[in-house]
């Protein structure tokens, strides 16, 4: 359903190394009922927060990594 051709991109959410495109988050909330907000809670705490996000992702592929 994510059309992901490689088990390890998975592995890699799963322990946090990184985090889904935008797309794959919001079909991952429709697969589990959720909403993106709910599955990603200390990304939207984060957001939420006075200090900018700027920084805290490694832009260097199209997974992004988070250091909270």
């Amino acid at each position: 359903m994510l059309g992901l051709t490689d088990t390890s991109i998975l592995s890699r959410w799963e322990h946090g190394l990184t985090t889904p495109r935008l797309d794959h988050v919001f079909l991952l909330a429709r697969m589990y009922h959720s909403t993106p907000h709910e599955l990603f809670d200390c990304l939207w705490e984060a957001a939420g927060n006075e200090h900018s996000l700027s920084g805290q992702f490694d832009h260097s592929n199209s997974q992004q990594s988070f250091s909270p």
